[in-house]
């Protein structure tokens, strides 16, 4: 090798290893590129890496609770790293890492990423990393420490090992087990005195249960009695404990909404008798929609303010399902009556619809509301092409002269409806819409539909429409002018999107979001 050959990889060596020191940061958050990217995961074992958009809500909304954790983890002196992408600049890193939408949140350990699945604030990020890390349990050597640390949480695991080897174990375990505060005891005399535990063993704290729980058997046993326990009788609900509450095993759920008063503790009562029939097999759940961040799971569930208090009922089993009461009764046996009909499927399905405008079908755009959707999307003898969009959407708001010249287009043909549904006042079941606009034809000749993937433009859903269908335009495909800047009312329908989302996150889950999916890109907003 010559000695040119040599000093050229040394350079090469040296740029790569160092490359990650001229990496800048901003508020303490390193900003990655598609050329430091790699020498950063290199160099850092456990970074946390933020794929964003700067014109997305969603990460403006993070971005100071982002920099407040990174903060956070300086502080403490901990080994982990936050970094952030702007994908929109960064072509690579968004092929490879953006799938659905923003935020993208991926955690690598050693090179290996996982997605983020913690609560987006800064000490929900902080505790998820700190979960992921195995820096999670807390070390409590006096009764002080433990009653502190038992009541600052809803939810808490304290386990004491007197084995050096076992209390190792127990705390690997604790790196796989999220949403829980985990503490440790190591001294005998306090673990007897302080969690009645003369051997090894876990106690579970619920604030919401006067009684503890104790698990005495092998810790392979552990997860799955923590599934079983660590919900209470009665869930509060609140955003930043959504996951925990709608997340996991649990499928079934009944909802009570209320407005806290005096006059409330009686229905709280009779709520909790009638949830102690079901315990383990269905959650109940408490939402104060006083409660500013709770507005929108009310929206989510169809209440209206003059019907509250009042109960709903939701399953998870086979997509996502939504219930109510035929009669808005409240005692303890009403709810349990309720809950009993919920699990025989003897409730009927929730739907949410608006009422239908007397000209839905006498412009050039068919409108389609919950109520009609079956009756024209799904006429066998028309080919029906359906926008799914929100008013808030800015790419749906860009959408919107591409449409009314697709309607003008399809005017004149008999066989082609060009139609569009507000997807946040109407739902359809069997449909689940993850991205805004979503874009699906329901052809004459074929009972599934079929959604467009290409790009928002007139050619493509033109192409889209012919290839499917057979049927040409009537006219010639010209592209309408689309503005490209954000107005103050798309600003706020952003801001209230987010607030919806609040909701709709909370009580979302992979089963629903297997039921039909649709990409989101820069030309999508995700719902």
């Amino acid at each position: 090798m010559t000695k040119f050959t040599v000093l050229f990889l040394g350079i090469l060596l040296i740029n790569g290893y160092f490359a990650e020191d001229e990496i800048k940061e901003d508020e303490g958050v390193l900003v990655l590129n598609d050329e430091n990217f790699d020498a950063a995961i290199k160099k850092h074992s456990n970074i946390l890496v933020e794929l964003y958009a700067p014109w997305c809500g969603h990460c403006q909304k993070l971005a100071p609770e982002y920099a407040k954790a990174a903060q956070r983890l300086a502080k403490e002196d901990l080994p982990i790293k936050l970094a952030k992408v702007d994908a929109t600049e960064n072509q690579a890193l968004h092929d490879k890492y953006i799938t659905r939408g923003y935020p993208t949140i991926k955690f690598f350990q050693n090179g290996e990423a996982i997605d983020f699945n913690g609560k987006r604030d800064r000490n929900g990020i902080v505790e998820w990393l700190k979960s992921k890390t195995g820096l999670t349990v807390k070390t409590l050597e006096t009764a002080e420490e433990i009653d502190e640390f038992t009541k600052r949480n809803n939810v808490v695991l304290v386990g004491y090992y007197k084995d050096e080897k076992e209390a190792e174990e127990f705390k690997k375990l604790a790196i796989s087990i999220e949403d829980i505060p985990i503490g440790f005891v190591s001294d005998a005399k306090l673990a007897e005195k302080a969690l009645k535990l003369k051997k090894n063993g876990l106690v579970l704290f619920k604030a919401s249960d006067s009684e503890s729980l104790k698990y005495e058997d092998k810790l392979a046993g552990v997860k799955d009695w923590l599934e079983k326990n660590k919900k209470p009788l009665i869930s509060e609900f609140s955003q930043s404990d959504a996951n925990l509450i709608f997340g996991g095993d649990q499928k079934e759920f009944i909802v009570l909404f209320y407005k806290e008063s005096e006059g409330t503790q009686k229905l709280k009562n009779d709520f909790r008798t009638a949830a102690k029939q079901f315990k383990g097999t269905i959650q109940f759940v408490q939402v104060n929609v006083l409660v500013e961040t709770n507005d929108r799971i009310g929206d989510f569930f169809g209440v209206n303010p003059e019907d509250i208090p009042t109960i709903r009922a939701m399953s998870r089993k086979d997509g996502l399902k939504k219930y109510q009461p035929s009669k808005n009764k409240l005692g303890s046996s009403d709810i349990a009556k309720f809950a009993e009909d919920f699990k025989a499927d003897k409730l009927e399905l929730y739907l949410k619809s608006e009422k239908l405008p007397e000209d839905w079908d006498q412009g050039l755009i068919t409108v389609l509301v919950g109520k009609n959707f079956d009756q024209v999307a799904r006429d066998p003898k028309k080919h029906v092409l359906v926008e799914f969009y929100a008013p808030w959407c800015v790419h749906c708001q860009n959408l919107i002269p591409v449409w009314d010249r697709l309607g003008e287009l399809y005017k004149d043909n008999e066989n082609v409806i060009i139609a569009k549904m507000d997807a946040t006042l109407n739902e359809v079941d069997g449909i689940t819409i993850r991205a805004l606009p979503t874009i699906s034809l329901f052809p004459k000749d074929k009972k599934e539909n079929v959604d467009f993937t290409g790009e928002l433009n007139l050619k493509e859903i033109v192409e889209f429409l012919v290839k499917e269908t057979g049927e040409e335009p009537n006219g010639e495909v010209e592209e309408p002018k689309v503005e490209g800047e954000e107005t103050a009312e798309q600003k706020e329908g952003e801001e209230t999107k987010e607030k919806v989302e609040e909701a709709t996150e909370s009580a979302e889950t992979d089963d629903s979001k297997e039921e039909k999916s649709s990409e989101s890109s820069e030309e999508h907003d995700e719902l």
